[in-house]
């Protein structure tokens, strides 16, 4: 009984430990400080405060994933310091937390756990900051939240109302209850607040059970005993018939895309068949959604999903989505003549991120079906590819390549560029555009006054960068480096 209680005291003690040094460290790094270094060297502390704890929770293949994700979304925040860098470096900080605090619980439900964990985690933090533990009777509880009551919050509330109806009353006592205000750093106080919030999020369970329940009764594959659904003959006719003509229509549509390509590409301009690619992608979108779902649907029991894979259904359920596939691919492929008729741009990158997630999603569909695997599984594996994607995607300058291969298109292949575009994206990419500018053509000296004056902005607000070294951007300190180096 005594080792039992040494143990836990000694466990509470270095949770204890761990909770407030985070939380001084959070403290430290964030306040009064934007988002940038700080963000990346509080992930790797994170990361190697779990690796040095829960050494054995590293065999798991999940748990590398998401560390690995925390270290490049680290770094990416280190070097762009770009709102889509911070927000999966966050992303990446949670679901290593998951993962870490949850090994049986997969990622499946990720952003609901996430939002539960928003709430609950705080709220269970401030109870162990309070000294409320599970084990407790509920009369010691009360005991406890009426100490707290009645040292700390009434007192602090009465003094602070009394104070507030005193300094309407004297203007000496305004001016010190003034005074008073103006000390405290509300900042502070907030970012302790936050750090606390954080910290509760990174370290405390809040996970329901019964959430974790469900993750787990959602199994990957199909139980042996599966019952067999009624109608189930009527269902598989339904979807030969449905599948048949889904195809037919699919494969129709695809050989005139194939040509609408091919004509586009022998003399057609891209202004042609730019509304075809701008509604296209969403459209293509829709359509793979509905094209997973119908697989979702027809492969939702062990009744079709055991079929063999040279059944008719199967064969013709696989074929619409290799033909999906292959409509991502003259997708792309306007896309791409898209590009090199009017350049480069965040959003033309963007259609190409969204086509590799098409791509991720339907070869998951594939790898479902051939394995004869169930819904959650491909939910699964879906989560992980686009997660996989999207941090990848986060470490990827695209801003500079958009400024080499614009510039350089121009150059070559006298393809009008739009250098107020340029411009506008971030500072960072400022040298490569000054190392090409005396190569720019303009089509009158009024234009190239203006490119001139707008650079000259840009590089006094390069120049003018000096960040704490906290909240750094490695990435503008370096082009900053450009301008002012001997």
């Amino acid at each position: 009984m005594n080792f039992v209680i040494q143990s836990t005291f000694k466990n509470s003690k270095q949770f204890n430990q761990a909770f407030f040094t985070a939380c001084l460290t959070f403290i430290f790094l964030f306040h009064k400080a934007g988002i940038g270094l700080n963000l990346a060297l509080f992930s790797f502390l994170i990361a190697g405060h779990w690796f040095i704890q829960k050494r054995e929770s590293f065999r798991l293949n999940s748990v590398r994933i998401a560390t690995l994700a925390t270290i490049i979304s680290a770094l990416s925040v280190a070097w762009y310091g770009t709102g889509y860098t911070v927000l999966w470096a966050i992303i990446s900080l949670a679901i290593l937390s998951e993962q870490i605090h949850y090994p049986r619980s997969s990622i499946l439900f990720s952003e609901i756990k996430t939002l539960l964990r928003l709430v609950l985690a705080p709220l269970y933090g401030l109870t162990h900051l309070l000294g409320f533990k599970e084990n407790q009777s509920t009369e010691l509880r009360q005991t406890r939240f009426l100490k707290v009551l009645t040292f700390v919050i009434l007192p602090v509330t009465f003094t602070f109302l009394f104070a507030t109806i005193y300094k309407n009353l004297n203007p000496i006592f305004e001016k010190a209850y003034f005074r008073f205000l103006n000390m405290m750093d509300h900042g502070l106080i907030l970012t302790i607040a936050l750090g606390i919030m954080v910290t509760s999020i990174i370290f405390i369970k809040a996970i329901p059970s019964r959430l974790l329940a469900l993750d787990r009764w959602l199994s990957n594959g199909f139980k042996l005993q599966s019952p067999v659904p009624k109608n189930a003959a009527v269902e598989r006719q339904g979807g030969l018939i449905l599948f048949a003509l889904l195809n037919s229509t699919l494969l129709i549509f695809l050989i005139s895309d194939v040509f609408f390509i091919q004509d586009i590409y022998n003399g057609n301009t891209a202004a042609h068949y730019a509304q075809y690619v701008h509604q296209g992608v969403g459209l293509l979108i829709f359509s793979i959604i509905i094209a997973m779902a119908l697989i979702l649907f027809y492969f939702r029991n062990s009744g079709n999903s055991s079929l063999p894979n040279n059944n008719l259904l199967k064969v013709l359920a696989i074929t619409w989505v290799f033909l999906n596939l292959g409509i991502i691919c003259t997708t792309g492929a306007k896309n791409l003549i898209y590009v090199s008729e009017y350049a480069l741009t965040l959003k033309r990158i963007g259609v190409f991120i969204y086509l590799s997630l098409a791509v991720a999603g339907l070869s998951a569909t594939l790898v479902k079906v051939f394995q004869k695997k169930t819904n959650a599984f491909l939910f699964r594996k879906l989560y992980w590819a686009f997660f996989a994607i999207l941090i990848l995607n986060s470490c990827v300058d695209w801003s500079t390549i958009i400024v080499r291969y614009n510039i350089r298109q121009h150059i070559e292949n006298k393809q009008e560029l739009d250098w107020y575009y340029l411009l506008s994206l971030d500072i960072r990419t400022l040298p490569h555009i000054d190392t090409l500018r005396n190569q720019i053509v303009f089509s009158s000296s009024e234009e190239k006054g203006k490119f001139t004056e707008l650079l000259n902005h840009r590089r006094e607000e390069l120049r003018n960068y000096e960040p704490e070294w906290r909240d750094i951007h490695m990435a503008k300190a370096y082009a900053k480096s450009y301008y002012t180096q001997p």
